[in-house]
């Protein structure tokens, strides 16, 4: 192997540098060219730089006036594989981190013995505010990668290759690389770099030690929103796409889940980035809404991946929504609505999406009830709400018809309420077509199939016992009413109901009341054939019946 290359890009890391830097200089294996860039820092970043090359010429001291602009990773990269040998290698280590001091040496070793164009190691995961390890991360055994194995083994070396750092790159592979994407993302570009470089190498390698220690802290890039922060999201789910692809020409089921996965818990990161950055309230919806509206979202939502914390972001991202006066305001109620809805595809199932902007800009506690399916307490705040405010809202009359289908309420319960709506919400009950609702529901029955809304409605606790099956109780309801007005259309279905309701109370009584009152209907509609038979048939029985000898003399009159 010919010789290691290293960079650091170093922004106001005066406290962290030293460490970084020493880490690099104490290295057993010490044939290294070692770029540090001053990126346009305020403290003593660059007199430390300075200092260090001053004492050591393995160092190369660079510098850009402002920061983010000229001399970055990518740059030194370019530099490196235009002036020295394929057979050298390129690593980076950030300001704040550092290198355990035999990692040239060991990974150095590791790729000549297995012939590698890249390797990567383990890490060891630090708190950067207490210096409290929280944990290691590397495999059990040696993982080595050509062929296949970059598709088939990619659920278990996917976590060491995502990051540019802990790795050794051969200067011959990071020469095929086309970066262009870098420049598309705010942060993530070290997962490009390192996918690129992947992507190009045949036989890579994961040592199983942990040589990279790896310092977490809040006010790492990753953690501060960017406009670009979620295109970059979905930059980086392509990438992986792409990278998988190119390794195998399709991609398996389990490494498709795995990419989602991935994109999940970046989303997750940027929902909270979002939720917790200095932007108006506006500016957060429209992010959010861009999360949630894409189709890597959507898809994710689809699958159910990682649904248990899935649903954890999404009633986060609802409370939020829901305790912000700007989202429910008109302006921003539509993009709220599609959130939600896209957040909770079975909220949809139950209630429109102009309901559902009603409810956001109304009673907003509801929204949490419909996301976790508790109906029952959604009829409770709806029955308190229409009696305090004994209104006409189709919105919240909408709700509650839904709510009640969904707990698959007792049929007689559900019509009731139908009943209800059609005598104190006539707009609603307008608007819903409650009256083709209660046929339906009415048409389940034998008995009730020729009964319209207006009988219905006339004769509804008699309607309730039928749905029951207590024809008793219906009989004595129904015969009970008095001065009920019935509309000359419903008189035919008002007199063969109750025939044939007293029929299945098996009460004969009742039963020849109506038959004779049914008789009478026929004869003064002059449909004197229909009601001669049933008039023979009867006689037989009753021979002796005064009222069988009246309707039989004003048949033939």
């Amino acid at each position: 192997m010919d010789r290691i290359f290293i960079s650091t890009i170093a922004y106001n890391a005066e406290k962290t540098l030293p460490r970084a830097i020493e880490s690099i200089l104490g290295q057993t294996h010490d044939d290294f060219v070692y770029y540090i860039c001053d990126n346009a820092s305020t403290d003593k970043t660059g007199e430390i730089i300075r200092h260090y090359a001053s004492q050591d010429d393995r160092i190369i001291p660079l510098s850009n006036e402002i920061n983010g602009e000229g001399i970055n990773t990518l740059e030194i990269i370019r530099l490196c594989c235009q002036n020295n040998s394929d057979n050298s290698y390129f690593c980076t280590l950030d300001a704040d981190d550092e290198y355990r001091l035999d990692y040239f040496e060991k990974m150095s070793r590791f790729i000549e013995e297995n012939n590698l164009n890249i390797a990567a190691c383990g890490n060891d995961m630090i708190d950067a505010s207490t210096a409290k390890l929280i944990q290691v991360r590397q495999l059990n055994k040696n993982l080595i990668l050509s062929g296949q194995d970059f598709t088939s083994q990619f659920p278990l070396y996917y976590q060491f290759m995502r990051t540019v750092w802990g790795k050794m790159y051969s200067l011959s592979v990071l020469g095929k690389c086309a970066f262009d994407k870098v420049k598309s993302v705010c942060y993530g570009a070290d997962t490009i770099i390192a996918m690129e470089a992947f992507k190009h190498a045949e036989r890579g390698g994961i040592l199983a030690q942990s040589l990279h220690k790896y310092y977490l802290s809040s006010k790492s890039i990753s953690y501060h929103f960017d406009n670009k922060r979620i295109v970059s999201d979905k930059i980086l789910f392509d990438v992986g796409y792409d990278y998988l692809i190119a390794k195998g020409r399709k991609i398996s089921a389990q490494n498709e889940g795995i990419l989602y996965q991935i994109y999940f818990y970046a989303i997750k990161d940027t929902l909270n980035v979002v939720l917790k950055a200095q932007i108006s309230p506006f500016e957060k919806i429209g992010a959010i809404h861009e999360v949630f509206t894409c189709q890597y979202t959507r898809e994710l939502i689809r699958r159910g991946i990682a649904a248990n914390e899935l649903n954890k972001v999404c009633s986060e991202v609802s409370k939020w929504i829901l305790a912000q006066k700007e989202c429910r305001h008109k302006d921003n109620l539509d993009i709220a609505v599609q959130i939600l809805t896209a957040m909770f595809e079975d909220m949809s199932q139950v209630v429109s999406q102009d309901s559902l902007k009603y409810i956001v800009s109304k009673i907003p506690e509801i929204v949490e009830y419909l996301q976790q399916k508790e109906y029952s307490l959604i009829l409770e705040r709806l029955n308190k709400w229409f009696k305090k405010h004994d209104e006409d809202v189709l919105p919240l009359t909408e709700l509650e018809i839904a709510a009640f289908l969904a707990l698959d309420k007792p049929e007689d319960e559900t019509f009731a309420l139908f009943i209800d709506i059609r005598k104190n919400r006539p707009q609603s009950a307008k608007m819903l077509n409650i009256d083709a609702q209660i046929c339906t529901l009415l048409a389940k029955h034998p008995l009730l199939r020729d009964i319209n809304a207006n009988l219905a409605a006339a004769f509804s606790q008699s309607i309730r016992w039928v749905i029951k099956a207590d024809y008793q109780k219906a009989l004595d309801k129904f015969i009970s009413l008095d001065n009920v007005e019935i509309e000359d259309n419903d008189a035919e279905a008002y007199i063969i109901f109750g025939q044939n309701l007293s029929a299945a109370a098996e009460d004969v009584d009742a039963y020849l009341y109506f038959k004779k009152i049914w008789i009478s209907y026929l004869i003064d509609c002059s449909r004197k054939e229909e009601a001669g038979k049933d008039l023979d048939e009867l006689g037989q029985l009753l021979p002796e019946d005064e009222d069988f000898a009246a309707l039989i003399r004003r048949l033939d009159i």
